[in-house]
């Protein structure tokens, strides 16, 4: 086969959209292509925990953007699932969006590459057509796995689980109540902030650049923002990756039609840990750690960091916490001896060290997986999205303990975490897990997909009724 030139592209900063992308890439360069990744600034540093270069190509956060990621670990699963901040913050990026997109393409297109890899989560479109303007098939990638969102329930989409149907009525009315207070005032601050003209003129500086843009239902101008739900029939090229395979053997949950799933990509580059946390980490007794992580979105609230640090006070245990921002983060509340605090750590070679006995998370699906991989039982306060979903997924295969913020105190906490460091069942569950996931194998199946898809040269991949493209030769 021959060597293949692979481009990574986000819009978003997102690590759980971007870390996906990044690990296919990874796998790629491990077995001879090339890839070159252009990511908005803000994804260098994780690039670099996979061994990827990233061609920056300007920041994506805007003082607007930053202030609605800060909103979010703030609030209740319904209104930070479904809250306008998140309208916000997608709509703070795409107005700079035609500037990054400018510096896609003057990278790209003195040397295309013979693929596009992106994630499906937000401008699909915008990434159809750079993929028209070079005339290179694009891959659209679903960092979800592809089947949380398929269950149909409104409070399994946003809770995680099923409830009684009076309360799932009840939370809408209230929810409704709140959103039109919560839309008033984002209107307000939207004029105020002057994002309807900023977002009008990078659709205007869009269609300038992309000047092959496929049309959408008539209209040319590409979106804000699209859902993956709708945008999904109209990708030739669709795949998942992570836990949607064995979400399918665990729920019995039907593979989707329009896409492929295949295994999580798990003999990926992983970045040596720092000499000094390296250090701490071998004086540490075996599977004694509790690493915490809330990932690159959650800035959680002044009471919900009180009663996370009370707990490991009690808890009598050494703890590694990574939190943007470092011990700034988290002043000037006072910090247990035991803990140790750093801005940034290459968390899947954490997970992988045998000091680390259980993690404490948001849930989100890349930190669930790397869990998952490597072993290690976790207690998940989910706060929004697709957490729920994946706490709960946690705690149905014993992987770990769901614990919910409006019912946790320190207490409570630390019970779950002596549970999942002192009780032999979930590390053999989560050990079990893992052998799952490696026999998979889905580096295989992701490669052969992409060299089937450069093959072919076919690069109508954003057509309404296109067919998708299977590498075993069926139809």
């Amino acid at each position: 086969m021959r060597r293949l030139k692979v481009a990574i592209l986000a819009l978003l900063p997102d690590s759980g959209h971007v870390v996906p992308l990044l690990k296919v890439g990874a796998m790629l360069v491990a077995r001879g292509h090339e890839v070159i990744c252009l990511l908005p600034d803000e994804c260098s540093a994780v690039a670099e925990t996979y061994g990827l270069a990233n061609t920056r190509i300007g920041p994506a956060l805007s003082p607007i953007a930053a202030e609605a990621r800060r909103g979010f670990g703030a609030r209740t699963i319904f209104t930070a699932s479904l809250d306008v901040y998140y309208r916000d913050y997608h709509a703070a990026i795409f107005a700079r969006s035609a500037d990054m997109v400018e510096s896609i393409l003057n990278e790209l297109k003195p040397r295309p590459p013979d693929l596009i890899l992106v994630d499906n989560h937000q401008f699909p479109d915008v990434f159809a057509g750079i993929g028209a303007e070079l005339g290179v098939p694009v891959v659209f990638h679903d960092s979800a796995g592809g089947l949380h969102n398929r269950t149909g329930s409104f409070s399994v989409m946003v809770y995680g689980k099923q409830m009684p149907r009076w309360r799932e009525l009840c939370i809408l009315a209230a929810g409704s109540i709140y959103n039109v207070y919560r839309e008033a005032a984002r209107i307000y601050r939207f004029r105020r902030c002057g994002l309807p003209r900023a977002m009008a003129r990078a659709r205007t500086d869009l269609c300038t650049l992309l000047t092959k843009l496929p049309p959408r239902d008539g209209a040319r101008a590409p979106t804000s923002a699209r859902v993956s739900s709708t945008a999904s029939g109209r990708m030739k090229y669709y795949f998942a990756t992570g836990l949607g395979l064995l979400e399918h053997r665990q729920r019995h949950l039907a593979l989707p039609p329009d896409r492929r799933v295949f295994g999580a990509i798990l003999d990926v580059h992983r970045a040596p840990l720092p000499p000094d946390l390296k250090q701490w980490l071998d004086s540490q007794p075996q599977q004694s750690v509790v690493f915490v992580s809330f990932g690159s979105m959650v800035t959680l609230s002044a009471h919900r960091l009180r009663t996370l640090l009370s707990a490991f006070g009690s808890l009598d245990a050494p703890v590694l916490w990574a939190i943007t921002g470092g011990k700034d983060a988290l002043s000037p509340l006072p910090l247990p001896k035991m803990i140790r605090v750093e801005p940034f750590v290459p968390q899947s070679s954490v997970l992988l060290h045998p000091a680390v006995g259980a993690c404490v998370t948001h849930g989100g699906i890349g930190t669930v997986l790397e869990c998952m991989a490597a072993g290690v039982p976790m207690v998940v306060l989910p706060v929004m999205w697709d957490q729920p979903y994946n706490a709960q997924f946690v705690d149905d295969l014993a992987a770990g303990i769901r614990r919910d913020w409006w019912r946790l105190s320190d207490r409570v906490l630390v019970q779950a975490l002596r549970s999942v460091l002192l009780s032999p069942k979930y590390r053999c569950r989560v050990s079990s897990i893992a052998a799952e996931l490696r026999a998979e194998k889905g580096s295989e199946e992701v490669l052969a997909f992409l060299e089937a898809i450069a093959q072919a040269s076919d690069t109508e991949s954003w057509t309404p009724d296109s067919g998708r493209l299977r590498h075993d030769g069926a139809d």
